[in-house]
C-alpha cells in the first residue's frame, strides 16, 4: 500500500482535499501535455514485423526482428522465408520519430519507411539494385507497448486459498474451494 503525504511550504501536512486535487491533476497531466492535434511521441519498432516483396511477380516473404540491447541501442535481423535465408544482419537501424531506416550491407540493401501513428505498420521502399515498395506489419497485430490480456500463464502466488463458482446464465451450478 502506498501513502501520499504532501508537505506544504511552511512544513505542515496538506489537507486531504488538496492532496486529492494534486493526485487528480497528476493523473491527467499526461493528457494535458499533448493537446488535440499536437504531435505525440512515436511508437517504438521493437518486435517482429512481416512484409512481402513482389519481385517481378515472385513473392518473397520477409520477417524483420527488431530488439533493443542492454544499452538501449536497436539491433535487427531479417529472415527471407522463401529463400531460406535467416538471420541476415541489419548493419544499421535508425528510428527518428516515425521515420525508419535500415541498412543491410552484407546484401547491399536498404529500407526506408514511415511508421503509422498506431505503431503497427511501416510503409516504405526496399532498395537493392532497384526500388520496390515494401510494407511491414507488426506480427500478431500488437504494438510493442500493448500489455498482454487474460489469465496469467501460471497461478504462482494463488495457492493460499481460492473459491471457484461455476455460473451458467447467471445461475450458480457448482462450487469448489
Amino acid at each position: 500500500m502506498t501513502a501520499l503525504c504532501l508537505i506544504g511550504q511552511n512544513g505542515g501536512a496538506q489537507s486531504p482535499q488538496r492532496i486529492i486535487r494534486f493526485a487528480a491533476t497528476a493523473a491527467f497531466a499526461p493528457i494535458l501535455m499533448y493537446p488535440q492535434g499536437a504531435a505525440q511521441p512515436s511508437q517504438g519498432i521493437v518486435g517482429d514485423w512481416n512484409g512481402t516483396l513482389d519481385v517481378q511477380g515472385t513473392k518473397l516473404r520477409l520477417v524483420l526482428h527488431v530488439k533493443k540491447n542492454a544499452d538501449g541501442k536497436l539491433t535487427a535481423t531479417i529472415d527471407s522465408l522463401d529463400q531460406n535465408a535467416n538471420g541476415i544482419p541489419v548493419s544499421a537501424i535508425e528510428q527518428t520519430g516515425n521515420n525508419v531506416k535500415l541498412e543491410l550491407s552484407s546484401i547491399a540493401a536498404a529500407y526506408q519507411g514511415k511508421l503509422n501513428p498506431a505503431g503497427n505498420e511501416m510503409v516504405g521502399e526496399w532498395k537493392q539494385g532497384g526500388a520496390l515498395p515494401l510494407t511491414f506489419r507488426r506480427a500478431g497485430g500488437k504494438t510493442a507497448d500493448e500489455k498482454p490480456k487474460g489469465l496469467p500463464s501460471t497461478l504462482a502466488g494463488f495457492e493460499d486459498e481460492a473459491n471457484f463458482l461455476l455460473m451458467i446464465n447467471e445461475e450458480r451450478v457448482g462450487s469448489m474451494g
